[in-house]
């Protein structure tokens, strides 16, 4: 499994999650 995607896959999902967060709030 390639770890720079992984990383990438993992901070795209997190940033996803905080923006849903931000507009909720």
């Amino acid at each position: 499994m390639n770890v720079v995607w992984l990383l990438f896959n993992t901070l795209d999902h997190v940033i996803t999650l905080t923006g849903t967060c931000i507009l909720v709030a």
